[in-house]
């Protein structure tokens, strides 16, 4: 290969792991409400025939940075999907709302959990992380 070559394919490849790591950066669609003390009763307390799937989190956790990634892809899934009016995927940010954290008795993060009618407290999501499962037990209980 001619040292011209071989310049040409370094410059490639450079300009490939550049336009990689925008994509990467680059944000997901999402249509996660997020939630704080002023408006968390509204969504999740107030008697309504909304189902609200709520992610506890804080930012700087590597396992929360994943699943909030998760949760966009799962907040735009349901949004085709028939029940797509009455679900919203929610977050809470633990770190800038630890009152409210502390108020929904959340031991660790990261922490889901589901509002129903029929389950207005709520009941945890223990299961794997992975949006397949996710959207499994939002069908089951929606």
């Amino acid at each position: 290969m001619s040292k011209m070559k071989k310049y040409l394919f370094l410059l490639a490849l450079a300009a490939l792991l550049v336009l990689s790591q925008v994509a990467a950066e680059r944000k997901e669609a999402s249509r996660v409400v997020h939630l704080t003390p002023d408006n968390f009763d509204n969504y999740v307390s107030t008697p309504q025939e909304k189902y609200v799937f709520v992610l506890y989190c804080v930012p700087w956790a590597s396992t929360c940075k994943t699943v909030i990634k998760l949760w966009d892809r799962l907040s735009m899934s349901q949004s085709r999907k028939r029940h797509r009016d009455v679900f919203i995927a929610a977050y809470v940010d633990g770190y800038k709302y630890p009152g409210l954290v502390a108020r929904m008795n959340v031991s660790g993060y990261p922490y889901m959990r589901y509002y129903t009618p029929f389950e207005p407290e709520g009941f945890q999501y223990s299961g794997l992380r992975e949006l397949v499962l996710l959207e499994s037990f939002v069908f089951q209980f929606t």
